[in-house]
């Protein structure tokens, strides 16, 4: 007879195999759910700036997407627009979400006291009053892109980076203020380094390279509620909206996915690269 279980023939068919006691086997269990925690994460390797990016964050006092003040990991800004492009799971989830928030458009709601609830905010708008809120809105504020094209934008860049960075500019002429708001990606923001109590600013180009920052030096713009007015009398201001509680930056909501969204594009990029192997090989025989 074949021996069974891997034993050496001593074991007939039929024959019940002698089990390990239980605290041999419980020990075993435990040990290979402990094997999960020896698997390697690829991601660091994939997020971990050179010395020569390092270096450059040194020389310009500027605050990377992440990473420590010895090791910057300012890829991971990068990697995290990829997965939100490249991710199947990521790029419908983030479309969804921006299509149900921002899909429809802009209404008039009276505001909400988010500590108490007064009733007031129960009323609907009058006719007149929406008029008078929209001729408002028309004559004071400009969105770059149009209101909903303004909050996709900023709301994309929210759900792939946890950051979204909004420039706020406004003039005065003739005693009338009129204000305009375009969003900023986030490859285009970076915090510069500044002292404890001082006020937070942001560094703003299209370009992060020695050469283009010397030829075009990038705009500094405080974080609101400060601003900074320029010598033609603009006044300008950032606001940073951001998930979680970083102290510069933000992460994404759905960090707790990112090895299931990288598995995603790996999984992708081999099949396409198989394909493409087997097509050009049936080719050749053909």
């Amino acid at each position: 007879m074949s021996a069974l279980n891997g034993s050496d023939g001593c074991c007939d068919e039929g024959t019940t195999v002698p089990q390990p006691p239980f605290s041999e086997l419980k020990k075993a269990r435990r040990w290979n759910a402990l094997q999960l925690f020896d698997v390697k994460n690829p991601i660091p390797e994939q997020v971990e700036d050179d010395k020569k990016i390092t270096k450059f964050f040194e020389d310009w006092r500027l605050v990377p997407y992440a990473g420590s003040e010895k090791y910057t990991g300012h890829k991971l800004l990068y990697f995290r627009l990829m997965l939100a492009q490249l991710s199947p799971m990521q790029a419908t989830c983030i479309q969804k979400l921006k299509n149900y928030v921002v899909g429809s458009r802009a209404f008039f709601k009276r505001s909400e006291d988010p500590e108490f609830d007064t009733g007031i905010e129960t009323a609907p708008l009058t006719t007149v009053e929406i008029a008078t809120y929209n001729d408002a809105l028309q004559s004071l504020v400009d969105y770059k892109g149009g209101i909903r094209g303004f909050h996709k934008k900023a709301f994309w860049q929210l759900k792939a980076t946890g950051n979204a960075w909004v420039e706020v500019s406004w003039t005065t002429v003739n005693g009338e203020s009129r204000f305009y708001l375009k969003t900023r990606k986030s490859t285009e923001v970076m915090y510069k380094v500044t002292d404890p109590g001082s006020w937070k600013v942001v560094a703003v180009s299209p370009v992060w390279t020695d050469e283009y920052l010397k030829k075009y030096p990038p705009t500094l713009i405080p974080i609101g509620p400060n601003f900074v007015t320029d010598q033609e009398g603009v006044n300008r201001m950032m606001f940073h909206l951001k998930e979680g509680d970083g102290r510069w930056y933000g992460t994404p909501d759905s960090e707790g996915s990112t090895l299931y969204q990288y598995g995603e594009v790996q999984n992708s990029v081999y099949l396409v690269k198989q394909t493409a192997g087997n097509f050009v090989g049936q080719m050749i025989i053909e």
